[in-house]
């Protein structure tokens, strides 16, 4: 007969690993700060509201183009040359010739280098955070699947050892002790019990810091923003001149934050929405897999509507260098 006291020890036995695994190993609602070097910033970026040399930059974008610059550059090319300041310099080339007109022209193609460069340094940044929040991600990913496979295993355990002490009891007892029923219903309960929750997320979080976020300055809409340039800025926030067939559609950020809120990526439900909102644009906080997800997912759209500039600001540098009028 196989005493009583050896059953109990062995599931005593089966415990303890469970425990260890459900507890310890897998932490089921746990904060997790990941504290890496390469994490932790994205570089260093230029305080676009604190810079002297920057003052009064955008004073240039309320320039409105000459007759013959409108005949001259399609409305998406002037939508850019607004954004950036440039009307100016393109009235400027009307009606210039000779060393005047080389001038003039080298001095607007420097403008727009450094457009472009203000332009590259707007998608870079929102590609770096986009990078973060995806590496934290698949770290948590990693780690909810390595829960989801230790509590498979340990399910699988318990069934198979606690069917075999019953059996092995049962043989041993010829009295027909209920001692090997009780031990095979316990055993499936906890294998059903770890069976659930590995088909469950364990609700662990990681620890996110975003203290210069481009989501916080499109979703408040400031006056001019320390993280955008002024001219990209303009791009994606102010409402077009007359000159833009689009003007009474929304800026793009408008479309970028209204996209936010009917594609659920602020939530569906109020007390979702205000965590979520709290959350994504102020300067970080404890993050869960979906979360991580829509921050990464609305990083790319940012990039993504910038990117858009520096197509436009593509097109107005063929037709500077071409002289066309085509749309």
């Amino acid at each position: 007969m196989l005493p009583r006291s050896t059953v109990l020890a062995a599931l005593l036995a089966l415990a303890i690993p469970c425990e260890l695994a459900c507890g310890h190993v897998i932490p089921l609602a746990s904060v997790e700060p990941v504290n890496s070097p390469t994490l932790s910033t994205c570089g260093t970026a230029i305080d676009w509201l604190s810079d002297p040399s920057l003052a009064g930059e955008d004073d240039a974008q309320s320039q409105i183009p000459s007759p013959a610059v409108k005949a001259a550059y399609s409305p998406r090319a002037l939508r850019v040359a607004e954004a950036i300041g440039v009307v100016d310099e393109l009235n400027d080339l009307v009606g210039s010739s000779g060393t005047e007109l080389v001038a003039k022209r080298q001095a607007l193609l420097e403008r727009l280098d450094l457009a472009k460069a203000d332009i590259s340094a707007a998608a870079v940044a929102a590609d770096c955070e986009q990078g973060r929040a995806d590496l934290l991600r698949d770290s948590l990913k990693d780690h909810e699947t390595s829960r989801t496979r230790a509590l498979t295993i340990a399910s699988l355990g318990v069934g198979a050892l606690t069917s075999v002490a019953a059996g092995a009891w049962s043989l041993s007892n010829g009295d027909a002790s209920r001692g090997p029923a009780a031990v095979g219903i316990a055993g499936g309960a906890l294998g059903a019990v770890l069976g659930a929750l590995a088909l469950t997320t364990s609700g662990s979080r990681v620890h996110l810091a975003h203290p210069r976020n481009q989501l916080r300055d499109l979703w408040t809409n400031p006056e001019r923003s320390s993280l955008f340039s002024p001219s990209v800025w303009h791009f994606l926030s102010k409402r077009r001149a007359s000159l833009d067939p689009d003007s009474q559609k929304p800026t793009p950020r408008e479309q970028m934050t209204a996209r936010w809120k009917t594609n659920g990526m602020l939530g569906r439900d109020e007390e979702t929405r205000a965590h979520r909102t709290a959350l994504f644009f102020g300067d970080g906080g404890d993050y869960d897999l979906d979360e991580l997800r829509d921050r990464a997912d609305m990083l790319d759209e940012v990039q993504a509507e910038v990117d858009l500039m520096n197509q436009e600001l593509a097109l107005l540098l063929r037709q500077l260098s071409r002289g066309v009028t085509k749309p």
